[in-house]
Protein backbone atom coordinates (compact mmCIF):
# COMPACT_ATOMS: atom_id res chain seq x y z
CA UNK A 1 0.00 0.00 0.00
CA UNK A 2 2.94 2.43 0.56
CA UNK A 3 4.20 1.73 -2.58
CA UNK A 4 1.51 2.37 -4.43
CA UNK A 5 0.94 5.78 -2.86
CA UNK A 6 4.20 6.91 -3.24
CA UNK A 7 4.07 5.66 -7.25
CA UNK A 8 0.58 8.21 -7.07
CA UNK A 9 2.38 11.11 -5.51
CA UNK A 10 5.27 10.80 -8.10
CA UNK A 11 2.94 10.35 -10.86
CA UNK A 12 1.01 13.73 -9.34
CA UNK A 13 3.94 15.51 -8.94
CA UNK A 14 5.84 15.20 -12.62
CA UNK A 15 2.30 15.88 -13.84
CA UNK A 16 2.57 19.40 -12.18
CA UNK A 17 5.86 19.76 -13.08
CA UNK A 18 4.94 19.12 -17.14
CA UNK A 19 1.74 21.33 -17.13
CA UNK A 20 3.81 23.77 -15.87
CA UNK A 21 6.23 23.36 -18.63
CA UNK A 22 3.57 22.83 -21.09
CA UNK A 23 2.19 26.21 -19.75
CA UNK A 24 5.58 28.16 -20.17
CA UNK A 25 6.15 26.83 -23.44
CA UNK A 26 2.32 27.29 -25.06
CA UNK A 27 2.75 30.93 -23.45
CA UNK A 28 6.44 31.25 -24.51
CA UNK A 29 6.84 34.55 -27.43
CA UNK A 30 9.21 32.69 -29.64
CA UNK A 31 6.99 29.57 -30.21
CA UNK A 32 3.89 31.63 -29.67
CA UNK A 33 4.82 33.63 -32.94
CA UNK A 34 5.37 30.71 -35.02
CA UNK A 35 2.79 29.41 -37.91
CA UNK A 36 1.76 26.29 -36.06
CA UNK A 37 1.72 27.53 -32.37
CA UNK A 38 -1.71 29.12 -34.01
CA UNK A 39 -2.81 26.65 -35.95
CA UNK A 40 -5.78 23.93 -36.28
CA UNK A 41 -7.86 21.56 -38.43
CA UNK A 42 -10.70 20.74 -38.27
CA UNK A 43 -11.93 17.88 -40.55
CA UNK A 44 -15.47 16.78 -40.41
CA UNK A 45 -17.30 20.61 -40.31
CA UNK A 46 -20.93 20.23 -40.69
CA UNK A 47 -22.37 21.89 -43.52
CA UNK A 48 -24.10 25.01 -42.13
CA UNK A 49 -20.07 26.15 -41.31
CA UNK A 50 -18.83 24.75 -44.33
CA UNK A 51 -21.03 27.17 -46.33
CA UNK A 52 -20.06 30.30 -44.23
CA UNK A 53 -16.59 31.36 -43.29
CA UNK A 54 -18.27 34.19 -41.33
CA UNK A 55 -19.93 31.40 -39.33
CA UNK A 56 -16.15 29.50 -39.09
CA UNK A 57 -14.46 32.58 -37.63
CA UNK A 58 -17.81 33.14 -35.47
CA UNK A 59 -17.41 29.57 -33.91
CA UNK A 60 -13.72 29.30 -33.61
CA UNK A 61 -13.32 33.52 -32.21
CA UNK A 62 -13.66 31.43 -28.66
CA UNK A 63 -10.70 30.54 -28.88
CA UNK A 64 -8.47 32.93 -26.38
CA UNK A 65 -6.83 35.34 -28.67
CA UNK A 66 -9.51 34.73 -31.45
CA UNK A 67 -8.85 33.84 -34.61
CA UNK A 68 -6.54 35.73 -37.36
CA UNK A 69 -7.47 33.89 -40.82
CA UNK A 70 -9.70 30.80 -41.51
CA UNK A 71 -8.58 28.90 -44.50
CA UNK A 72 -11.48 25.93 -45.75
CA UNK A 73 -10.50 23.40 -48.22
CA UNK A 74 -13.35 22.68 -50.10
CA UNK A 75 -12.29 20.43 -53.27
CA UNK A 76 -9.67 18.24 -52.41
CA UNK A 77 -10.01 15.67 -55.08
CA UNK A 78 -6.28 16.64 -56.70
CA UNK A 79 -5.30 15.74 -53.55
CA UNK A 80 -7.19 12.80 -53.36
CA UNK A 81 -5.56 12.04 -56.72
CA UNK A 82 -2.06 12.51 -55.42
CA UNK A 83 -2.68 10.43 -53.06
CA UNK A 84 -3.77 7.77 -54.68
CA UNK A 85 -0.82 8.03 -56.96
CA UNK A 86 1.95 8.04 -53.76
CA UNK A 87 0.01 5.03 -52.59
CA UNK A 88 0.31 3.46 -56.01
CA UNK A 89 4.24 4.45 -56.61
CA UNK A 90 4.35 2.72 -52.92
CA UNK A 91 2.92 -0.31 -53.86
CA UNK A 92 5.26 -1.27 -56.56
CA UNK A 93 8.06 -0.22 -54.49
CA UNK A 94 7.30 -2.73 -51.46
CA UNK A 95 6.54 -4.98 -53.77
CA UNK A 96 10.29 -4.37 -55.48
CA UNK A 97 11.92 -4.36 -52.18
CA UNK A 98 10.35 -7.70 -51.37
CA UNK A 99 11.13 -9.15 -54.45
CA UNK A 100 14.99 -8.00 -53.80
CA UNK A 101 14.97 -9.60 -50.37
CA UNK A 102 13.57 -12.21 -51.39
CA UNK A 103 16.60 -12.79 -54.71
CA UNK A 104 19.21 -12.02 -51.99
CA UNK A 105 17.75 -14.20 -49.40
CA UNK A 106 18.03 -17.46 -52.12
CA UNK A 107 21.22 -16.54 -53.51
CA UNK A 108 22.10 -16.23 -49.70
CA UNK A 109 21.19 -19.95 -49.36
CA UNK A 110 22.70 -21.19 -52.50
CA UNK A 111 26.25 -19.74 -51.54
CA UNK A 112 26.38 -21.24 -48.46
CA UNK A 113 24.79 -25.19 -49.92
CA UNK A 114 27.70 -24.37 -51.60
CA UNK A 115 30.39 -22.81 -49.33
CA UNK A 116 30.66 -20.14 -51.92
CA UNK A 117 30.31 -16.46 -51.40
CA UNK A 118 26.90 -15.45 -52.24
CA UNK A 119 26.63 -13.37 -55.90
CA UNK A 120 25.81 -9.58 -55.09
CA UNK A 121 21.60 -9.27 -56.58
CA UNK A 122 20.87 -6.52 -58.95
CA UNK A 123 19.34 -3.69 -56.81
CA UNK A 124 15.56 -2.77 -58.64
CA UNK A 125 15.31 0.82 -59.97
CA UNK A 126 12.30 2.52 -60.19
CA UNK A 127 11.50 5.88 -62.49
CA UNK A 128 8.07 7.19 -63.04
CA UNK A 129 7.20 7.48 -66.94
CA UNK A 130 6.13 10.60 -68.40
Amino acid sequence: MVFVAWVMRNIFLELQVYTRLRIWWLTNPHHSAKVGASTIMVSPLPQALADSDERIQATFDLFPGGVRQVVVNRDCSALAELIEKRDGYAAKLEGLLTSYAVANEKARQKAAAKGTPPKEVKRPTMRESK
